[in-house]
Parts: structure tokens; sequence; C-alpha cells
């Protein structure tokens, strides 16, 4: 497998979080973000960005959601650092079949988005029979009145 990178820099920590430039190199001088000094530039170790953004309510939804970790391209972290958040330094419990609770947890969502899907297909499908049987009763209706006059 190929290792990704664990430096980034500031542009990217600032794209990745959508805050400025100048607003994550605050965050660094302040001490709120570690950062190592590389030349004349910040480099942040994304395990860095990672605590940083588990610590900071804004971002926290970032590392919950994965989506810190997609945009990194550390998408495969993500199960382990979530694992982490979760149940800390346990575990997650394992089933009988070999998944974690995480993985449960993420196929129940899925499920559930395939559900309301299928019940919005359903409700539509409903509607346009109902429209054409409409349809139908108006012509009826007209056919009848025609033939008594």
């Amino acid at each position: 497998m190929e290792e990704r990178s664990r430096e980034i820099s500031v542009k990217k920590t600032s794209e990745v979080l959508g805050v400025n430039e100048e607003t994550v190199r605050r965050w660094v001088r302040s001490g709120d973000l570690h950062a190592e000094i590389k030349g004349k530039t910040y480099i942040i170790d994304t395990e860095d960005l990672v605590d940083f953004a588990k610590k900071n309510p804004k971002f926290t939804h970032l590392v919950t959601s994965g989506a810190l970790f997609k945009l990194l391209g550390l998408a495969g972290l993500f199960q382990g650092i979530a694992a982490g958040l979760k149940f800390g330094k346990k575990t997650p419990p394992i089933t009988a079949d070999g998944r974690n609770l995480l993985k449960i947890e993420q196929d129940i969502r899925q499920l559930e988005t395939q559900y309301k899907k299928s019940k919005l297909k359903f409700e539509l499908e409903t509607l346009e029979i109902n429209e054409k049987i409409d349809k139908l009763k108006d012509e009826y209706e007209e056919i009848i009145h025609k033939s008594q006059e």
C-alpha cells in the first residue's frame, strides 16, 4: 500500500478546514495547532491537524464524518480514528461475523438511506398511477356526458 505524506502546508490546511491561511498561522503561533518550521514555512503533521479538529467544535464534524480524512487523502485511517473517538482506547466490540460497531452503524445509515429512497420512489409511482386514474375517470365522464346529449 502506498504511504501518503503526513505533512501538509498551511495552504492545504486552510483549504481542508475552509479558513484563511492567516487564521492557520495564528493558530500555530498561539500554540493551538502544532507545526514544525521548515525553512520559512510551517509544516503541519496530519495527525496534529486531526487532533486539533477533534478538540475544536467547529471542526469535530469533519473528523467524525470522515470528511477530513478524505480531504487529506487518508480515508483509510477513518475507521481507526473513529473507533478511538467513540470507544477511547478500547477496541470497538466485534460481532460474531467479524464486524465492529462502527461498520454496523455505517450499514444502518446506508440501509436507512436506501429505505428512504425506496419509500420516495413508491410515493412517486403511486402519485403517477393516481394521476392516470384521474385522467381515465375524466375521459370516462366526458364520454358518458357526450352519449347522453
